[in-house]
């Protein structure tokens, strides 16, 4: 307790209030979209099916994401809710609290490597997007998912001026949230953690990042978390659940639009004017800060490098997608919300 600030007795008391506002609208609005219905609909079948590891829809397969979701889901369902667990509220905490644990973890560790400024502004941009409302309100994967993209990027960003300190504790954290990532939305982690990675060590002309998170224990980690559930599902399905989740579902939204969801390159970027308000407003200013002097202001700067290649590699990748939807873009607002906040200083 010596050690907590003013500043954090300060964002600690805002985060609360935050709580307060959202838990409102998650007691008192209703589902949202057909997704948020249909996930609390195969959870609330998990539970009363007790089976916790197939995923069922009215007793029919729904194989479009890994278990992640549903465990959490199920977990916070049986300990708040009571039969025959109807309140949608349950089924939205795991967003909640991913959204929530990922604002104070910006806080604590911009602080850290900046000041308390950009660190503030940065949980306010974030947390004051209409996506950002929108997800922590919805019984989706987005939410939860963001927390354990946020711990991985966030462990490069205050480790990457001294990687040849390697904290083999803070490696394999790193690892656990990928696992969980996976198990939450399969192979999407990827695009938001391994991309930059390898996107800043092409730019920097060094693998000193890749080299960082490579660890023997760290790959047996995520191996031990993920592969179990892989093959028992595998064996539980009879194999459909990867012709479901990689052919219908991952490989068609590639390939092109589905559900009447395709759109055309620029559409995220027409969008960061909508969802990303109030932080859009200094998007153009941000930019030509940053491209005007590319160079100086980003190729010398690590911290600031590994920030531009968490936003714009996976938002590219993004807008090249056929199938859109507003919220998969959504962690990169972490980065862009940050980059934003260090320019205004």
């Amino acid at each position: 307790m010596k050690n907590l600030k003013l500043s954090d007795i300060k964002i600690f008391f805002v985060v609360l209030i935050s709580l307060v506002v959202f838990l409102q609208g998650i007691f008192l609005i209703p589902p949202l979209d057909r997704d948020e219905s249909r996930f609390a609909a195969s959870t609330k079948n998990m539970i009363e099916s007790e089976n916790y590891t197939d995923i069922r829809l009215e007793n029919v397969p729904r194989y479009k994401k890994p278990i992640g979701i549903y465990w959490a889901q199920a977990i916070f369902t049986k300990s708040l809710g009571t039969y025959p667990y109807d309140k949608i509220w349950t089924y939205r905490i795991p967003s909640l609290l991913g959204l929530i644990l990922s604002v104070i973890l910006i806080y604590l560790i911009c602080r850290k490597i900046f000041n308390h400024e950009i660190a503030i502004l940065s949980v306010f941009f974030l947390s004051t997007s209409m996506l950002f409302i929108s997800e922590v309100h919805q019984a989706k994967t987005d939410g939860f998912l963001f927390l354990f993209i946020s711990i991985c990027n966030l462990i490069i960003l205050s480790s990457i001026k001294d990687l040849k300190n390697k904290n083999k504790k803070l490696v394999n954290i790193y690892w656990i949230s990928m696992a969980i990532g996976v198990l939450i939305k399969g192979p999407i982690i990827i695009i938001f953690t391994i991309l930059p990675l390898i996107v800043f060590s092409l730019i920097s002309r060094n693998i000193n990042l890749l080299k960082y998170i490579h660890s023997s224990l760290g790959y047996l980690i995520f191996l031990f978390l993920v592969v179990p559930w892989f093959i028992l599902i595998t064996i539980e399905s009879g194999g459909s659940f990867w012709y479901e989740s990689v052919v219908n579902d991952l490989f068609k939204k590639v390939s092109s639009g589905q559900e009447s969801h395709g759109f055309p390159p620029g559409y995220y970027t027409i969008l960061l004017f909508i969802f990303f308000w109030p932080g859009c407003i200094f998007l153009i200013d941000t930019f030509k800060i940053y491209f005007s002097r590319f160079k100086k202001n980003i190729i010398k700067d690590q911290q600031k490098l590994f920030l531009f290649c968490c936003f714009f590699p996976c938002f590219f990748v993004f807008e090249l997608i056929p199938t859109k939807l507003p919220h998969y873009v959504f962690p990169s607002y972490l980065s862009l919300s940050i980059l934003i906040s260090i320019s205004l200083f």
